[in-house]
């Protein structure tokens, strides 16, 4: 294995979160992205969490010209019954997972999947559903070239 990916074992993480389907592009796919979690947050200010961790996309579903995605927080599993209205909550799933950290603009994710992909398929690794983004900093605070995001594929 090379050292740009990690095969490892996860646990199932709690995420509040809201459903959006948008198309593939990489601007409608961020908008949908940026309103969801816009609207968590607002959500869980509402509600007075106090113990958000980092943010997140789920991606389930993928189809030609679309995608079903879920964006939101990790919280703690005490936090998951205060999900209501539109704002729900899951875990992640238990299992082995292929991991990189792609660092730089988010425009760029795609050429990580892409490489990622390649690589599966060279080591005979099946790709399960689903995968995720956790964002470990934030444009807000941090330089687009200094964004970091964590990639998890489910792997068979």
């Amino acid at each position: 294995m090379n050292n740009k990916y990690k095969i490892e074992q996860v646990d199932e993480s709690p995420y509040l979160y809201v459903e959006r389907t948008c198309s593939i592009e990489t601007d409608d796919k961020f908008h949908a992205i940026n309103k969801a979690l816009s609207d968590v947050l607002a959500f869980t200010k509402e509600q007075r969490f106090i113990d958000l961790g980092h943010a997140l996309s789920v991606y389930y579903s993928y189809q030609p010209a679309i995608m079903v995605l879920r964006a939101g927080f990790f919280i703690t599993l005490a936090d998951v019954e205060k999900a209501s209205k539109n704002i729900h909550a899951d875990v992640t799933p238990t299992g082995k997972v292929l991991k990189a950290i792609h660092c730089g603009s988010y425009r760029n994710l795609t050429d990580t999947y892409t490489d990622m992909a390649a690589y599966m398929k060279s080591e005979g690794i099946t790709i399960n559903s689903p995968s995720w983004e956790v964002y470990l900093n934030s444009p807000e605070t941090t330089a687009e070239e200094n964004l970091k995001t964590e990639i998890s594929i489910c792997i068979a």
